[in-house]
């Protein structure tokens, strides 16, 4: 049947008892009928012996009966394959998308919480939505060299786009990294120490928030005790402590360098961590509102914004306190490696199960030194 406008206006299945009327003008290009009184044009031919349809239309949505000659002419020259809808272009916020699904969980909770902040701040609104296939190394070394950061945060910010360009690379979107081999800033060491004069001015405000802060202060209370970092600190469990053998330890687990450290536990020290409320079976310092939680860095920033002697004071800045007092007292510097969790330190975690007496000593007079403090209102060393 040649098929015309006015028959396909007509056309109904009640009307020609066949379900499809095919045309003959194009072969291939059929009328198909349906009891609901709709119509569709679609295409068929056999294709390499399969036989292949494809839908084209429906003159009820406006689709004239030239045009669906027209596209069924244009899907027979094509042998019918389906239209594949154009692959958006990869970009760095797929990259880190990426990053969260395959790379995040091998790293800590600070690490993550640093390589999202640089993302949100820094890079998402410069690269986030354009095809990283057009970013070169200039547009990098441009973006770099005019980011509002200091020198450090700066170069941990390049160092995450790096990264994420390394997976565009591993995933075959680019074939080099534009990020790499750019000249970093140059970072001043840094070199803060707390006084004890300073200490005290931190114990006495933590004092003064402890009836709304109490599991932040008593985790800032921790830090000035020991070298940990405040990230394995938040994670500080109850089974990680046996005042037995005096000694606590950080499984590598929830070390920044992947390495496990036992510790002497000073009486100071095993004295502070045993009178603590126990606010939770599982974390020493947990989450405020879930025990079953450890505490969220940003309830121990909130707080160390109002306790610290001053805008460039910082809670890591303890670890640098810590060592060094125990420096002067006079602990080796092999042993204060050991104690800080530095990476040239090679020796392994077994090796540590002995309590080092140097050690324990120079930790005990540091916390008679702060423990006047330490403990909080209405606690005894």
């Amino acid at each position: 049947m040649k098929l015309t406008e006015t028959i396909v206006r007509a056309a109904t299945l009640e009307k020609h008892k066949i379900p499809e009327l095919p045309d003959s003008t194009v072969k291939g290009l059929i009328l198909r009928l349906r009891k609901s009184g709709s119509k569709t044009y679609i295409v068929r031919a056999s294709i390499n012996g399969k036989r292949t349809s494809k839908t084209l239309g429906s003159p009820d949505k406006g689709m004239t009966l030239a045009r669906a000659r027209e596209l069924a002419i244009k899907a027979l020259a094509a042998g019918l394959k389906k239209e594949e809808k154009p692959t958006a272009a990869p970009t760095l916020t797929d990259m880190m998308a990426q990053w969260e699904k395959s790379e995040a969980a091998r790293h800590g909770e600070q690490y993550r919480r640093d390589t999202r902040r640089y993302w949100k701040k820094f890079i998402e609104p410069a690269f986030g939505t354009t095809d990283l296939r057009s970013i070169d190394r200039p547009d990098v070394r441009e973006w770099f060299v005019n980011l509002e950061a200091s020198k450090t945060t700066a170069n941990r910010a390049h160092s995450t786009i790096q990264k994420l360009f390394t997976l565009a690379v591993e995933k075959r979107h680019i074939n080099y990294n534009p990020a790499a081999n750019i000249k970093k800033n140059v970072e001043d060491p840094r070199t803060r120490v707390f006084t004890m004069s300073e200490v005290s001015v931190v114990l006495d405000a933590l004092h003064a928030h402890e009836s709304s802060s109490p599991i932040a202060a008593n985790a800032i209370r921790c830090a000035l005790m020991i070298s940990a970092r405040i990230g394995e600190i938040q994670q500080l469990r109850r089974d990680q402590f046996d005042f037995d053998q005096g000694v606590w330890h950080l499984p590598a687990s929830m070390r920044k360098t992947k390495n496990e450290v036992v510790m002497p536990l000073t009486g100071h020290f095993k004295e502070f961590i045993r009178t603590r409320p126990r606010w939770s079976d599982t974390y020493v310092f947990p989450a405020p509102k879930d025990p079953k939680k450890p505490i969220r860095y940003e309830v121990i920033r909130d707080l160390w914004h109002k306790v610290r002697p001053d805008e460039n004071a910082r809670i890591h800045d303890f670890r640098r306190t810590i060592a060094t007092n125990a420096l002067s007292a006079g602990m080796n510097i092999i042993d204060i490696q050991r104690m800080l969790g530095h990476k040239n330190f090679s020796t392994t975690a077994k090796s540590y199960v002995q309590s080092n007496s140097d050690e324990e000593s120079i930790m005990s007079e540091y916390h008679s030194a702060i423990s006047a403090g330490i403990f909080g209102p209405g606690d005894e060393a």
